[in-house]
């Protein structure tokens, strides 16, 4: 929504469905997530600041098999995130060089649960895990017309800095039975890291575009890349 020139407010809702097997283990897990975001930014020449906030919900199972049988969980989770850059639009005929800088924050809760079934089944407590980070880089992107249809490929880049992490060890116990508690340190994000992408995009017409999107994330003992196909319509 425009709301003054310069200025325009977002909102956006977001259900998803996620599976995940474990690698070399038998135990799988889902888990459903509804996020509600808002967001909104002031353009003024080549100055544009924005800011988003956004509200999750998340509906979890999971399952393992052990020598007793399957153990079994149910229980649900919250998020919230937070976003804030500045950036400058430097414009070079059809190219456009773009330096960006900003800061994000994200908070995401688990409920505790015990799970049913199975050899020794576990019990977990609650969980909030809070990640800080800065990070600063760059665009560059072109256009072309071609028979009054706009094609438009950009790339991005930038180095992310994790000012703020924590996630406290908590304490893995048998929901039945015996057995001897065990404290888990929840996995940890190096400090430096670095992020790319890059966006191809087909405008059919004002309202209407065709796009594909390339992201990767590298970190120290991590890495993670996927894309995107889609279309957009515009009212």
């Amino acid at each position: 929504m425009l709301v003054a020139p310069g200025i325009t407010l977002n909102a956006s809702i977001d259900r998803s469905h996620t599976n995940i097997n474990v690698t070399g283990l038998p135990q799988q897990g889902k888990y459903d997530l509804t996020q509600v975001g808002m967001s909104g930014a002031i353009e003024s020449g080549p100055w544009t600041v924005s800011g988003a906030l956004v509200s999750g919900v998340a509906e979890v199972s999971s399952t393992r098999d052990t020598p007793g049988g399957p153990a079994t969980a149910h229980y649900g989770g919250d998020l919230w995130g937070a976003l804030a850059d500045v950036s400058y639009y430097v414009a070079l005929g059809r190219l456009r060089i773009v330096p960006r800088i900003g800061t994000d924050w994200l908070r995401s809760r688990t409920e505790p649960y015990s799970e049913a079934g199975g050899l020794l089944p576990a019990s977990v407590p609650s969980l909030t895990i809070s990640r800080a980070r800065i990070f600063a880089g760059g665009q560059i992107g072109n256009f072309w017309l071609i028979d009054r249809t706009m094609f438009d490929i950009s790339a991005y880049g930038r180095v992310v800095d994790v000012v703020s992490y924590n996630a406290p060890p908590f304490l893995l116990a048998a929901a039945s039975g015996f057995a001897i508690g065990q404290t888990i340190q929840p996995p940890t994000e190096s400090r430096w890291g670095y992020e790319t992408g890059a966006t191809a995009s087909l405008r059919l017409s004002p309202l209407a575009r065709l796009y594909a999107t390339y992201d990767a994330r590298f970190r120290g003992g991590f890495e993670s890349q996927g894309g995107s196909i889609g279309v957009e319509f515009r009212w």
